[in-house]
């Protein structure tokens, strides 16, 4: 499945349960002409921070919050701008390619060439 409009791109692969038959990934991109506001912005970094992970965490076991048994590990992101994400299919290899240019800047640029499949 793919998704979008979130003002925002990263790539994430399912890490728990460790016993997947297949991989798993969540790709999100937004699309072209989707700018955040600064404030957003650095919302969303500052809550995909390792710090902001943690807080979280020790948040959910202080109220006793069921926990969950997926883990995701992000990959790349997360990225701001004008976004675009392909997924390239050859045989049985998938890669996710996301290409940004940010505010102002009239070119879009790689910055993630990610394989999703083991080949």
């Amino acid at each position: 499945m793919l998704s979008g409009d979130v003002h925002h791109a990263y790539a994430a692969e399912l890490v728990q349960p460790g016993d997947l038959i297949s991989r798993v990934h969540q790709l999100t991109v937004s699309p072209l002409h989707n700018q955040a506001p600064h404030p957003i912005r650095l919302g969303f970094k500052i809550g995909w921070s390792r710090r902001a992970r943690r807080l979280t965490e020790r948040l959910a076991r202080w109220v006793q919050a069921d926990s969950t048994a997926l883990e995701w590990d992000k990959q790349a992101g997360p990225f701001f701008g004008n976004q675009i994400g392909e997924l390239v299919l050859h045989g049985r290899e998938a890669r996710f390619l996301l290409s940004v240019s940010e505010k102002g800047d009239e070119h879009l640029r790689q910055v993630l060439d990610s394989p999703l499949s083991d080949g």
